[in-house]
Parts: structure tokens; C-alpha cells; sequence
């Protein structure tokens, strides 16, 4: 009876133990996900640090289009997550000298707690150049005058 009892406990133990490894492993890193996309987004680092107690994690803000050089009213903000601590410094540096940057990313289907604040992760970045910079916005201003045309153009059948 008594070895029957002791069977049936440590049955419990082993099925207990088994759904908290479980657990801790996916909100502790086993749970970063997959990717389930990628692309580049143009604009200034405004916002970069390192956050997390347990887990600490590298997040940055990227201030998109707008006025004054993608600070101003109209820009659109984009949180992202920083794996490296390489990355993490050179996009810092971006950010105290204010250069425009292409940031290079991929996003995440899911990921667990530890793993980021967000579902975007930096994967590389390029300072842009001044005159990149005024090619990028001159071929976003003629895209946007085509969109007008064409809007015109179907309003007038």
C-alpha cells in the first residue's frame, strides 16, 4: 500500500516538474519565435537603452518621416529590439551624433518575455549619407505625386 502511494506521488512529481521546466523555458528564451518578416525603415534614433531586471534586453526607438529631419509632428515611431551589444553601441552612436539610419529588421511571429519588449529586432543598420538622405526623400515625394495623378486621373472617368 504503502509503495503504491509512494509510486503515485513521485508520478505526480516527475508530471509536475516536467510542465515547470516547460514553462520556464518558454518564457525564458526557448520562446524567441520565428520570423515572420523582414524590411528596412529610414529615420533617427531618438530613444536607447537597456531594460529588464531578470531579463535584460536592448531597446531603441526610430522616429520615421515627419519635419525637422523625422523629429517633427509627423513622425511615426517604431520600438524595436536590439540582440547584440555591438549593435546596440553603433546604433548609440548614431543616435548622439543625430544621423538618419536605414535599420535593417526582422519581425517575430511571437517571443517570450525574456527574449525582447517588442516583435521587432534590429538585425543591421546604414548611416545614410546627406545627399541619400535627399535621394530617399525626392523619390518618396515622386512616388506620392504619382499616387496623386493617378487618383486624378480615375476621378476623371
Amino acid at each position: 500500500m504503502l509503495t503504491e502511494l509512494t509510486k503515485n506521488n513521485m508520478k505526480k512529481l516527475n508530471q509536475l516538474l516536467i510542465a515547470c521546466v516547460t514553462s520556464l523555458s518558454l518564457l525564458t528564451g526557448c520562446g524567441s519565435g520565428f520570423d515572420s518578416g523582414e524590411g528596412k525603415k529610414i529615420g533617427q534614433i531618438v530613444k536607447i537603452g537597456s531594460h529588464g531586471f531578470f531579463c535584460s534586453t536592448y531597446e531603441a526607438e526610430l522616429i520615421r518621416g515627419g519635419f525637422n529631419g523625422g523629429s517633427g509632428v509627423n513622425g511615426n515611431a517604431l520600438d524595436f529590439t536590439i540582440k547584440s551589444k555591438k549593435l546596440y553601441e553603433q546604433l548609440t552612436k548614431a543616435m548622439e551624433n543625430q544621423q538618419e539610419v536605414e535599420l535593417h529588421y526582422s519581425k517575430r511571429a511571437f517571443s517570450g518575455p525574456c527574449y525582447s519588449e517588442t516583435n521587432v529586432v534590429a538585425t543591421g543598420f546604414k548611416v545614410l549619407e546627406k545627399k541619400e538622405v535627399e535621394e530617399k526623400k525626392v523619390e518618396k515625394a515622386e512616388v506620392k505625386a504619382e499616387k496623386i495623378e493617378e487618383v486624378d486621373t480615375v476621378e476623371d472617368i
